[in-house]
């Protein structure tokens, strides 16, 4: 998807009106990469713009890998496929699943946690002597 497309009549090139979502988000990476706090509208554009760009093209790539595979939707493992040659995004792909990992871990301990204390009666709800 390259957000332009050709007019029928004339045969003009024009460019699509594409829902602008990552405006914010690409403000405050930008600024903490070490850009200006308000950089210019058309510098977002642009960078939203790239975005859209790339992720259209790895989603496409990954559904083709996934219908490959014989499956009508892609997962994480069609995607790591599709970067598995930049070394650099693969191993951010695999540090965040492991962050994620991790997060799922620690929250169904505390999860476990808050209701062995709820069994127990553990919980302070403040009518008896402090713990």
């Amino acid at each position: 998807m390259s957000g332009e497309g050709v007019n029928e009549q004339d045969g003009a090139v024009t460019r699509r009106t594409l829902p602008r979502i990552f405006g914010a988000e690409l403000r405050q990476m930008m600024y903490g990469f070490g850009d200006v706090a308000k950089p210019l509208p058309a510098t977002i554009e642009l960078m939203e713009e790239m975005l859209i760009e790339y992720l259209s093209a790895l989603i496409s790539k990954s559904v083709e890998i996934a219908q490959s595979r014989r499956r009508d939707r892609p997962n994480i493992s069609d995607v790591k496929f599709v970067i598995r040659k930049d070394r650099r995004r693969m191993q951010r792909v695999r540090y965040l699943l492991d962050m994620k990992a991790e997060i799922e871990r620690v929250t169904n301990i505390k999860t476990m946690s808050s209701s062995f204390e709820d069994a127990a009666g553990m919980v302070d709800d403040g009518t008896g002597p402090p713990v």
